[in-house]
């Protein structure tokens, strides 16, 4: 596969385009907030006072730290439930800035500034994941997505990449044509599917995790509960109860890939489906891991920059 050199990274943050997402004041209401990211249909949403991005909110932050079965949470000011000072970049910095930073700290939304240090944008990991794959066209959309799938065809994808990282001069597209395995080892947490909503709250805060999957049997998928799932279909309602039944909730049949698969075919799955996690599972349909954007993101940036990166994987 052809190489680029890798200084075409190094690009204007404002070459990428941004989703459009709304802004919030600091004292504004929690309920008006998850209102905006509902209707957004954001992840995140910065929090602005005086033009300055003084936090940012996510779903994240909304799961761990309010209290869903008191309806007067949702009254106080955002800025008691934001991630306060969230680390920013100018508009100048380069793309390729982006790409080590968000793999060194995990980040997933990185606030834009103007050089007066005033809110221009929010940057998000699927912005990023975006923009970088335009470079490489050929070795992305030619494998399509992946909806159904036989165990036995797909034993037929070789594999071309290498992880013996030579030249970081030369980048190519190899990358994209790695096995799925090769992202994520990490156990996915089950909890039954006909448990409560109040159990995947429990769950998700423990350990900290944007997806649990519901099993029947501890053997069948049936179903996945996010993040997302639980502030826009579990948080609107007026009258929360712990004992709301998750299965009413939970994306069923969710899509799954082998671990044979490509990384190819998990980030076009990502984007046409609109969907932030790849569950992974064996011939069997056993679920073996759950891969997030930003793994999969961290994993090619690291493929790319890992004479400057030291944190692997």
């Amino acid at each position: 596969m052809s190489g680029i050199d890798r200084s075409q990274f190094d690009i204007p943050l404002t070459e990428i385009t941004c989703e459009e997402i709304p802004s919030v004041g600091h004292e504004a209401p929690l309920k008006e907030v998850v209102q905006k990211m509902q209707e957004s249909k954001s992840s995140a949403l910065p929090i602005v006072k005086d033009s300055i991005a003084i936090g940012l909110i996510s779903e994240k932050d909304i799961i761990q730290k309010v209290d869903f079965k008191n309806r007067e949470c949702f009254e106080k000011k955002v800025s008691d439930y934001m991630t306060p000072g969230p680390f920013s970049l100018p508009e100048s910095s380069l793309f390729s800035d982006a790409m080590k930073l968000i793999t060194r700290r995990g980040f997933r939304h990185i606030p834009m500034t103007s050089e007066q240090g005033e809110f221009k944008a929010l940057l998000s990991i699927k912005d990023i994941l975006a923009f970088l794959i335009k470079f490489f066209p050929e070795q992305v959309s030619q494998y399509g997505t992946v909806k159904e799938w036989d165990f036995q065809r797909v034993d037929d994808y070789s594999e071309s990449y290498s992880s013996e990282l030579q030249d970081y001069s030369q980048v190519n597209g190899n990358i994209f044509l790695a096995h799925l395995k090769r992202i994520s080892q990490q156990r996915p947490l089950f909890l039954d599917y006909q448990c409560s909503i109040g159990e995947v709250i429990d769950l998700m805060r423990t350990h900290r995790i944007g997806a649990v999957l519901l099993m029947r049997y501890e053997t069948e998928l049936k179903g996945v509960i996010t993040e997302r799932d639980l502030l826009f279909k579990v948080f609107i309602k007026e009258d929360l109860k712990e004992d709301l039944k998750a299965q009413d909730f939970m994306t069923p049949n969710p899509d799954t890939l082998l671990r044979k698969h490509y990384i190819a075919h998990a980030i076009n799955n990502m984007f046409q489906f609109n969907y932030r996690n790849t569950i992974v599972v064996d011939e069997d349909r056993y679920p073996l891991s759950v891969i997030s954007a930003l793994e999969v993101f961290k994993f090619i940036a690291y493929h790319f920059y890992g004479d400057e990166l030291k944190l692997i994987k």
